[in-house]
């Protein structure tokens, strides 16, 4: 993982292209670190009517965008975590009128993510114009299959690890940067 952003850090990696097909490890986290998405019971998260809205527009996503395919991915009480596929382009997503033929950038689809989900959410909890997220989110250029393996493994026991989880306002941790 890199290190966290300070100010006059630039925020991506520089001269990387954020369109190029490969797997992405993202992390969004919630304005103030709000646990408005759910709890963690024992090793189970728990999705509040919110996060259930945050988990269907993530599961959206390859619909309004054809070249994208999910991977493992985890609501967490504040946070989400997920591997985001850029796939090559293929013919049949050519007609598709909701993306434009060409690549997908990876700041598109997680601002398309962060709008949606907060509309969503806003939705549920009865209230208008309230930002969901934080500026920013974390992301990761998985470099192989070992590195999505242990990403994915720390995706699906992320709710095991809850009681120490940096984003765990209880933890008494350090708060980690997105």
């Amino acid at each position: 993982m890199r290190e966290p952003r300070g100010p006059g850090k630039p925020r991506r990696l520089r001269g990387y292209d954020f369109a190029s097909c490969g797997e992405y490890f993202v992390t969004v986290v919630t304005r103030d670190r709000g646990e408005v998405l759910g709890r963690v019971e024992g090793a189970t998260v728990r999705l509040f009517p919110a996060g259930e809205a945050v988990r269907d527009a993530w599961t959206d996503l390859p619909r309004r965008f054809p070249f994208l395919r999910l991977d493992e991915f985890v609501v967490m009480p504040n946070h989400i975590h997920g591997i985001l596929v850029l796939v090559p382009s293929d013919e049949r997503a050519l007609d598709q009128p909701a993306v434009r033929p060409g690549r997908v950038h990876l700041d598109i689809v997680l601002q398309v993510f962060k709008s949606i989900s907060t509309i969503e959410v806003n939705r549920v909890l009865g209230r208008t114009g309230v930002h969901l997220w934080q500026r920013g989110y974390y992301e990761h250029i998985v470099g192989d299959d070992r590195a999505l393996e242990r990403i994915r493994g720390d995706i699906s026991g992320n709710p095991e690890a809850w009681p120490g989880d940096p984003y765990n306002p209880e933890a008494g941790l350090p708060r980690r940067q997105a």
